[in-house]
């Protein structure tokens, strides 16, 4: 939150911004990507505005499953710099650290916030799901991905 006296712009807080897949898929790959084995691959990418904090916090959202249970399951996103999403000097990249997963046979619901920081105050970004398997076949569903501004 502002300081008392501070003045306070609209660029202090703009708009979260989300995206959202209703749409089930499943994947083999044990590296990040976006390609789906079967399904249909989610558009849940979006563009936002960066505040002039210079930091937002990125959530993710999503029921994630396996073909065997102690296989993980995992999403995660990339920021990028533009107004393209997929494309553009990459901020935050997929990171086992920052990603939701599974480990169960049955869908669980899995959610997970962190923030990133270091943006170019009013400047455009993008935000774009991957996902993974340690190994079997990773199930999604329901997937949502929201921004908002960090003060």
């Amino acid at each position: 939150m502002p300081l008392a006296g501070k003045i306070i712009r609209a660029l202090d807080f703009p708009p979260h911004g989300s995206g959202q897949a209703i749409s089930f898929w499943n994947t083999t790959s044990t590296s990040y990507v976006k390609t789906v084995t079967a399904g249909t691959t989610p558009a849940a990418g979006f563009t936002f505005t960066a505040p002039t904090s210079g930091a937002v916090r990125v959530t993710l959202i999503c029921q994630l499953g396996n073909s065997a249970a102690g296989n993980g399951t995992r999403l995660s996103a990339e920021v990028r710099a533009g107004g393209t999403v997929g494309s553009g000097a990459l901020i935050s990249d997929t990171a086992d650290q920052r990603s939701i997963v599974s480990e169960a046979g049955d869908d669980v619901n899995c959610s997970r916030s962190y923030p990133v920081t270091g943006l170019d105050p009013g400047a455009t970004y993008n935000v774009d799901p991957l996902w993974r398997v340690s190994a079997g076949t990773g199930q999604y569903d329901d997937l949502q991905i929201i921004v908002e501004p960090l003060t």
